[in-house]
């Protein structure tokens, strides 16, 4: 069975993580009781609240903030991929300040192919999957580290996946000239 991950305490939008409630009966997802931040309390289902699907309790009128750079539920998500290696523990290192600063120094353009690359602004766009924008690491067989980590357009990293960023510019240059 897998280790739970204590939420109490954490923030998600506007609900604050008080404690764990259970889990559903029909699918077993887990609940935890939240504060909205008009006050109102409710059980939620913490995967709905990681990835900005709950925002808020819905009765309050709570804007939703979509203001940040890089969402808190994309940068969520991106921890938790970061730590499935085939056969070792790929280590994020770095803070979302730093990915911020990185995204916007390129100009929130792929480091390689220079297409802008974005983040969804709001929950219609990220279930419409319109995020292009994917962390990047530059040698595969290194952590996510501030000297070794890009923002690239999504199919890039798909293309790039385990090889190193000379092997791939190599090959990309070779179809090129073929073409």
């Amino acid at each position: 069975m897998k280790e739970r991950i204590d939420h109490t305490g954490k923030q998600y939008y506007n609900w604050t993580v008080l404690s764990f409630v259970g889990t559903s009966n029909s699918n077993k997802n887990a609940l935890w009781k939240c504060r909205c931040s008009c006050g109102k309390e409710k059980n939620v289902r913490i995967a709905q609240a990681l990835c900005g699907l709950s925002k808020q309790c819905g009765s309050c009128g709570a804007k939703e903030t979509y203001n940040e750079v890089i969402p808190t539920a994309i940068w969520n998500i991106l921890g938790r991929h970061s730590v499935r290696g085939n056969s070792r523990v790929i280590k994020m290192l770095l803070t979302k300040e730093e990915a911020t600063m990185l995204y916007e120094k390129q100009g929130r353009k792929c480091a390689l192919s220079g297409v802008p690359i974005i983040f969804p602004k709001n929950n219609r766009e990220y279930r419409a999957k319109v995020q292009t924008a994917s962390l990047d690491r530059i040698d595969s067989s290194k952590d996510y580290e501030i000297n070794n980590v890009q923002w690239v357009h999504k199919i890039v990293n798909c293309m790039k996946m385990h090889y190193s960023q000379k092997e791939f510019i190599k090959m990309c240059k070779l179809i090129a000239l073929n073409n």
